[in-house]
């Protein structure tokens, strides 16, 4: 084993008056140094750091108001876009009501045309028939009463008279 120099153990454990003095003005002169010279370079970057962050969470600020200020002119462009199409939609709607009930109106107009003319139609092929049915019961009625009495009528006043007679009675129901 390896002797210790000569002394009391707890030498070891108290150094030199020489050496705290060395020591302690060492100390001293690195702390100067650290004050004097990395003290403020440490300070400096500390604080640049410090208002860097304080600008970012400001323009995070302005750019949270910012956002919120477009969501909500976002929501009122919506709205107003809503509303607008609701506004386009009734329209769209009163408009084909408007347009079916032209249509039915001209529909019931046209029908109503048709039937008109129909019946005026009718009136008219009736009236026809009738004439013809007259015409033709006058010169059945003529040669009837020609071949009853055995001579021809010639008298065509006489004639007229007969036809029309036995028009009147056949129109009436009478029979004789």
């Amino acid at each position: 084993m390896v002797v210790l120099a000569a002394g009391s153990g707890s030498d070891l454990f108290f150094p030199k008056v020489y050496d705290l003095i060395w020591s302690s003005v060492v100390l001293v002169v690195l702390l100067i140094v650290f004050a004097k010279f990395v003290m403020p370079k440490f300070n400096k970057v500390m604080n640049e750091r410090a208002k860097k962050i304080k600008g970012q969470i400001e323009d995070a600020t302005a750019m949270k108001q910012d956002a919120q200020k477009l969501k909500e002119k976002y929501d009122e462009l919506l709205g107003s876009a809503k509303m607008e199409a609701e506004k386009i939609r009734q329209e769209a709607r009163s408009q084909a009501d408007q347009i079916v009930a032209e249509a039915q109106e001209r529909a019931a107009a046209e029908a109503e045309k048709i039937r008109q003319e129909a019946k005026a139609d009718l009136e008219a092929q009736k009236a026809k028939a009738l004439s013809d049915l007259s015409a033709e019961v006058g010169s059945l009625a003529v040669s009837m009463a020609s071949k009853i009495l055995g001579s021809e009528l010639k008298d065509p006043g006489v004639q007229t008279s007969m036809s029309d007679s036995a028009i009147s009675r056949i129109g009436s129901g009478e029979e004789k």
